[in-house]
């Protein structure tokens, strides 16, 4: 398990958390809580939610359904 780097109280932040999404680069206090990936890989909930438009765009113009076979299309 990481070690906690010295914070300010209430905050709990690891030496290896970079604070910011890896993919849009906006801080985690500016878009809230980070997923963590693989290889310290960080992203927001905002970019996730834009990752799954792209996937299911793809998916559409493929004419297949998406991994999980559920579509956030109504």
């Amino acid at each position: 398990m990481a070690e906690e780097a010295s914070a300010p109280a209430g905050e709990k932040l690891y030496r290896h958390y970079p604070g910011y999404c890896s993919f849009c680069r906006k801080s985690y206090k500016e878009n809230g809580p980070l997923a963590e990936g693989p290889d310290e890989v960080y992203i927001c909930f905002e970019c996730c939610v834009k990752c799954g438009v792209i996937i299911q765009n793809e998916c559409d113009r493929r004419g297949i359904s998406p991994p999980g076979g559920n579509s956030t299309r109504q």
